[in-house]
């Protein structure tokens, strides 16, 4: 992986007394605030170290520019499916604000040497950037690095040892500065804008469902073609699946723990992984809810894991719901595997944390 140095510009601290509502807003009024000088270019072309600290951990990676080949030529491995609005609404935003201002969030295998210029790095120098979000009690720091002969030590570290990484969240900014590039080359559509963690800082979350239709049935009848493939239980409230193969279901009638019939699970795929999500769609979303292209229909909505049981039974209530499931996050393990194998994961399968902030390092695309 060839990593690029690149002309950054930084929110100015002074202007930003509430650090989350300015970040949280960042991508609704960018061009704004960018037009109003809320964001300063360094005064030469840098990598940067990014550190996101929160009560018991710290999280550790290099953000830096690559080119769009990385992605096209499979060396920025994608792991799961897009959805076409999406991409669409993602191209619109990269002409509207000319800028990323979101790095993609890429995971590559443990390197020790990288690790080992990381921990040396750590603390070494005062932050060019660093804010606080009470509400995550998590402090976001972001290091300039700069120098001829620092950059090429970096890029030499990354060059020889992280061949190869795999998209952790922005599938849909990589493919739409893809289909950018390709639509309009005259225009500078040709680097990306990467945040590289390894896999020891980085979690996998579950991505959780909301349906929105149960395809005429009552909620009794839908319980009962359930039961055709997974064994069903009631169960307390809140509560959450405890392992593999076991998820939840909730409906406004009750909560149900599922697991997966044995049959369904004999004769594994030859990379030894069966996903709790592609079982989903292949058994209940599509021959029960006839919901037959998860990429496109418009009766899912999809909740970030972390926001556990909760979240799905407020988004029921405010779309009026009528289903909602909560897997199993992915394995750590289960992931590589699939991306090694060149697997493809059905849309919105994983939640990978820690996330960088919106606008807390923006690359204009005629500097990135």
């Amino acid at each position: 992986m060839l990593l690029h140095p690149f002309q950054a510009f930084l929110p100015v601290t002074d202007r930003i007394p509430a650090p989350e509502t300015f970040f949280a807003d960042c991508k609704e009024v960018f061009p704004a605030l960018f037009e109003q000088g809320y964001f300063q270019p360094l005064d030469e072309e840098a990598l940067f170290f990014y550190e996101i600290v929160r009560p018991g951990r710290t999280f550790r990676g290099l953000i830096a520019s690559v080119d769009i080949s990385e992605y096209r030529e499979g060396r920025i491995k994608k792991h799961e499916q897009t959805i076409h609005a999406k991409e669409d609404l993602q191209k619109s935003l990269f002409l509207e604000q000319q800028a990323m201002i979101k790095p993609v969030l890429c995971t590559y295998p443990v390197s020790r040497p990288v690790q080992a210029w990381m921990n040396a790095f750590s603390g070494s120098q005062p932050p060019a950037r660093e804010f606080y979000f009470p509400s995550e009690q998590t402090t976001h720091r972001i290091y300039s690095i700069s120098g001829e002969k620092t950059i090429r030590k970096i890029q030499a570290l990354f060059h020889d040892n992280v061949p190869e990484v795999f998209i952790a969240d922005g599938h849909h900014r990589c493919s739409a500065a893809a289909a950018l590039h390709e639509e309009r080359p005259e225009k500078p559509f040709s680097r990306l804008l990467c945040a590289f963690f390894d896999a020891a800082d980085l979690e996998i979350h579950n991505f959780n469902r909301v349906i929105t239709h149960l395809n005429g049935l009552t909620g009794e009848r839908f319980l009962e073609e359930v039961r055709t493939y997974c064994s069903v239980n009631p169960c307390q409230e809140g509560q959450r699946p405890e392992g593999k193969h076991e998820f939840l279901l909730l409906l406004p009638s009750g909560e149900y723990i599922l697991r997966w019939k044995p049959e369904l699970l004999e004769g594994l795929p030859e990379n030894g992984v069966l996903l709790d999500v592609e079982l989903l769609n292949t058994y209940l979303l599509g021959p029960i809810l006839h919901i037959a292209n998860v990429r496109n229909d418009p009766n899912i909505l999809y909740i970030e894991g972390p926001g556990g049981v909760a979240a799905l039974k407020k988004t029921m209530e405010k779309h009026e719901g009528k289903a909602a499931f909560c897997l199993y996050p992915v394995p750590s393990d289960d992931f590589f595997a699939l991306v090694r194998a060149g697997a493809v994961m059905p849309p919105k399968s994983t939640w990978f944390e820690p996330r960088v902030k919106t606008g807390l390092i923006v690359a204009p695309w005629t500097t990135v």
